[in-house]
């Protein structure tokens, strides 16, 4: 037959080279345009190659001309039933959001605005029974020592935290609640540091305001959580011994050292510093029912064995 394929094999499931001639999907026989040289793999007599419309098979039988046409085939089938299913999937998704919310448009942003002002009111009232309970200790207290230990400008690396009601993720404490306690534990740490100590691991204070419930306060080193490249930690249990010491002399239970170690910032130099006083005990006194929970339980509690689990299974920190 004119137009017969030339084979030379090395063996089953060997490469192979063969000079074939191409056949037009609407051409009832062979032609040549040109001869054009191809490698296909020799397997089996299966299908084992798509070069410009021709299907090789091996040993089994002689190379047939469709199986680019059947895969091209197969595929605009299979795309067109993907896209009738993802629009069926956009159908009954939203008919599942309407049947889930069946407030829409100006109903729905009403029902919003009632559930805000219900939980403002909640708020205010936590804030006044907490103002009624501690109101000689905040402003006797915790906001003249606050005043005090404050430095003002500094010329380094600053952050401004402002507190909000997390109604979403509620600790159990409102956003005046947190603004004190914060308050409360930087002022006692910052108290107790020496003013020249060189390790700090601690943030300094630098000013703070009641109305909009905001700390500004010294910021150096990296989240925990936020590594991207290997830090050596030198000294690991002499700094952790020196922030227990702190904790103790300062009468601060630090109630949130998360597992993934944001509250735990590393410096260049592998200087360990704890961040974050909002979820804590301060002098013995517990702000709200979720304080004494916390104490409880003991999960959260920055003590030396839960900081260095957190610095040592982290793949990026070097215990020194």
């Amino acid at each position: 037959m004119e137009g017969k394929v030339a084979r030379e094999a090395v063996g089953g499931g060997a490469a192979c080279v063969a000079k074939v001639p191409v056949r037009p999907i609407d051409s009832g026989g062979w032609f040549r345009p040109g001869e054009k040289t191809r490698a296909c793999n020799w397997m089996h007599g299966k299908c084992v190659g798509d070069v410009d419309g021709i299907c090789w098979k091996g040993p089994a039988g002689p190379a047939t001309m469709h199986c680019v046409d059947r895969g091209a085939k197969a595929m605009r089938n299979l795309k067109r039933r993907a896209t009738v299913a993802v629009s069926n999937w956009s159908r009954v998704a939203r008919q599942k959001v309407v049947d889930c919310f069946p407030l829409h448009g100006s109903a729905l942003r009403k029902d919003n605005e009632k559930l805000v002002k219900r939980l403002a009111v909640a708020e205010r009232s936590l804030n006044y029974a907490f103002e009624k309970g501690f109101r000689s200790y905040i402003r006797q207290v915790v906001l003249p020592r606050a005043r005090e230990v404050q430095e003002g400008d500094m010329e380094c690396r600053v952050y401004t935290k402002q507190f909000r009601t997390r109604f979403q993720n509620w600790n159990g404490m409102t956003a005046y609640q947190n603004f004190i306690l914060e308050l409360d534990c930087m002022s006692r740490i910052n108290r107790v540091l020496e003013t020249g100590d060189i390790r700090r691991h601690f943030p300094r204070l630098v000013q703070f305001d009641v109305k909009s419930l905001t700390v500004t306060y010294s910021y150096e080193g990296v989240g925990v959580n936020n590594l991207q490249e290997s830090v050596v930690v030198p000294r690991v249990w002499e700094q952790l011994d020196e922030i227990d010491r702190t904790f103790k002399r300062a009468r601060v239970v630090h109630l949130d050292m998360h597992r993934s170690g944001k509250n735990l910032l590393v410096g260049s130099k592998g200087n360990i510093t704890v961040i974050d006083f909002d979820v804590a005990q301060a002098g013995g006194l517990s702000f709200n029912w979720s304080i004494d929970k916390r104490i409880e339980s003991g999960k959260l509690v920055a003590s030396k064995a839960n900081m260095f689990d957190i610095l040592a299974s982290h793949r990026y920190v070097r215990l020194g």
